[in-house]
């Protein structure tokens, strides 16, 4: 029966979607076969700037037809950073705003913590990574009853020292994307700034500006295309170890090792999400069940097979 209802889903989807053709679909439901995850689904942004579906299997297909919501976990950081952006660009936010003057509210009492700037948190080089080697938004005053909290997350994390001097180095901090959330939360609250109803609900949500929104894979997509076209900061970035930098949320790779130059990755225990795009118009969002052992080594396999798919219909990145 499985066989049977995967054609008739894949026809009505090719039918109703507008899916690019029968040879780009099959090689977007081919990279979709990974290993270490399943159940794939992928919404791209096709040659002629209209948006096309396709899955893996047959229970891909029908999460896509029911309209399911899916979990974006990291992939709700370019929509805070994007909002964010917004402000900078109208002038009413200013880059090398220190952190603490933005948000008096919290207790910066934790040394180095007050030469933060609006900058160092979107770029990931704030000095509040890993402590122990565990996430504080999992961990240490990040939890709320055990539940991972966002803004407990952020009270927590400026009454404690930094790790390093902020901007001298670049590591990925869900917590540092609190305190953006929070940024948000505080404007939006004083009549200062209109959020979109899916933000202002994933900023509410327990995981707030690291991981809070869900949707369904076309409104991701849509999202996720209004934060383009995509450009750098002015400062110098602060390049991870493997060459790449943050500009905006998203990761800019000089040499593309995941296929597009610009990348994000969603991770929360049981899926993986990725978002691949030019940084102009061409865009593609997938959704896996799975925990591979490696999900950065995952998603990069996955974006080099994807991005060549739409390279290959004429006109990716």
């Amino acid at each position: 029966m499985r066989p049977g209802l995967t054609v008739v889903l894949a026809l009505c989807v090719a039918g109703c979607a507008g899916t690019e053709g029968p040879s780009d679909a099959d090689c977007l439901a081919a990279a979709l076969q990974q290993p270490a995850l399943r159940n794939g689904a992928v919404a791209w942004t096709r040659a002629d700037g209209s948006t096309a579906v396709t899955a893996a299997n047959w229970r891909g297909w029908w999460r896509l037809l029911r309209d399911q919501a899916y979990p974006a976990a990291s992939l709700t950081k370019p929509l805070v950073a994007h909002a964010i952006r917004g402000q900078v660009e109208r002038g009413a936010l200013r880059l090398e705003a220190k952190a603490a003057d933005l948000l008096p509210g919290l207790a910066w009492s934790g040394p180095g913590t007050q030469d933060i700037t609006l900058q160092h948190l979107l770029q990931h080089t704030a000095g509040l990574g890993r402590r122990d080697g565990r996430d504080p938004l999992w961990h240490h005053g990040g939890t709320s009853d055990g539940v991972p909290d966002c803004e407990a997350a952020a009270q927590y994390i400026v009454t404690q020292p930094t790790l390093r001097t902020p901007g001298v180095q670049a590591e990925y901090s869900n917590v540092g994307y609190c305190l953006l959330g929070l940024l948000l939360r505080q404007q939006a609250g004083a009549g200062e700034l209109e959020l979109p109803a899916a933000l202002l609900q994933a900023l509410h949500a327990p995981l707030g500006a690291a991981g809070g929104w869900r949707a369904t894979l076309p409104e991701m997509h849509a999202a996720l295309a209004r934060t383009l076209p995509l450009r750098h900061l002015e400062a110098p970035p602060q390049p991870l170890p493997d060459g790449s930098w943050y500009a905006w949320s998203w990761r800019y790779w000089p040499k593309p090792a995941a296929g597009a130059p610009w990348t994000h990755t969603g991770r929360l225990p049981g899926f993986l999400a990725v978002a691949l795009t030019d940084g102009r118009s061409r865009l593609l969002v997938a959704h896996f069940d799975g925990d591979p052992a490696d999900y950065h080594a995952a998603s990069q396999r996955f974006g080099r097979q994807a991005w060549g798919c739409l390279q290959s219909a004429g006109g990716g990145g």
